[in-house]
C-alpha cells in the first residue's frame, strides 16, 4: 500500500509539474466553495474489501470537511483461506477534516485529521486463535466479530487531473482501539494438525480488547459535481 502511495504521488508530481511551469499567478485557485464525489479504488483488494465512497466539501479554498463510507459484503469477497465468504460483512464511516496548502489550481497539499470506525464479522475455518484468558483455540468454525475505532493523522497531495477529476494520495499514522469476539467456535481436541501455523496468524487474532498504533495509506479518486468560484 506504501509504495502505491508513493508511486502515485511521483506521477501526479510529474503530471503537474509541465501545468505549473506553465502557469501564471493569475492562475491561482479561485473556488471559494465546492463539493467532490470521492471514490478508495484499493479498497475493494483489501484484506477486508469493501466498496468506499465519500464527498468533501471544500470551502474557503483552504479547509474542508468530508466524510466516507465503506460497505463490504459476501458479493464483493473474495476467496480466501479459512473464511466462509458467505457470512462476511463489514461497513464504516470516516469524518475527517483538511486543511490545504495550495500550489497552484492544479495541486494542491494537505494535512488532515480523520476519526474512523469499522464493524466487521467474519466466520473463519480451521484455524485457531487466542483467548482472553491466554489459551489458544483450535477449531473447525468460528463466528467473528471485530470492531475498531481511532484517530488518523495524515499528509498528502491532491492533483487536478482533469477540469474535474482528481487524483489523491495520502499516508499517516494514529491510534486505534480494537475489540475482537469469538462465538459459536466448534472446538478441535486433536491440535497437532496445527503445530506448524504461523505466528502472525496467532498474533492478528487475539480475542479481547486492545489499543495500538495506526498506519494510514491510500489513494482517493475524486469527481467534482459544484464549484462556486
Amino acid at each position: 500500500m506504501l509504495k502505491t502511495t508513493t508511486a502515485a504521488l511521483l506521477l501526479a508530481a510529474l503530471f503537474t509539474s509541465n501545468i505549473n511551469g506553465q502557469e501564471s499567478d493569475s492562475r491561482k485557485v479561485t473556488n471559494k466553495t465546492s463539493f467532490t464525489a470521492t471514490f478508495m479504488p484499493l479498497s475493494i483488494i483489501d484484506p477486508s474489501p469493501r466498496i468506499r465512497l465519500g464527498g468533501e466539501f471544500l470551502f474557503n479554498h483552504k479547509y474542508s470537511v468530508s466524510v466516507d463510507f465503506g460497505f463490504g459484503d459476501e458479493f464483493i469477497s473474495y476467496e480466501k483461506e479459512n473464511r466462509s465468504n458467505a457470512d462476511y460483512n463489514l461497513w464504516e464511516i470516516r469524518p475527517e477534516f483538511k486543511a490545504y496548502k495550495h500550489v497552484n489550481k492544479y495541486i494542491a497539499f494537505y494535512a488532515a485529521t480523520e476519526l474512523f470506525f469499522i464493524n466487521h464479522n467474519d466466520k473463519f475455518l480451521d484455524s485457531h486463535y487466542q483467548s482472553e484468558s491466554g489459551n489458544t483455540v483450535y477449531y473447525n468454525s468460528t463466528d467473528y466479530h471485530r470492531v475498531k475505532y481511532g484517530v488518523n493523522f495524515k499528509g498528502g497531495f491532491k492533483a487536478t487531473l482533469m477540469e474535474r477529476i482528481s487524483l489523491e494520495a495520502y499516508a499517516g499514522i494514529g491510534v486505534r482501539a480494537r475489540q475482537i469476539d469469538y462465538s459459536n467456535t466448534s472446538v478441535i481436541e486433536n491440535d497437532d494438525y496445527y503445530f506448524f501455523e504461523g505466528w502472525d496468524n496467532y498474533i492478528s487474532n487475539k480475542e479481547g480488547n486492545s489499543v495500538n498504533l495506526n498506519i494510514a495509506a491510500g489513494i482517493r479518486i475524486g469527481f467534482v459535481l459544484f464549484a462556486n468560484k
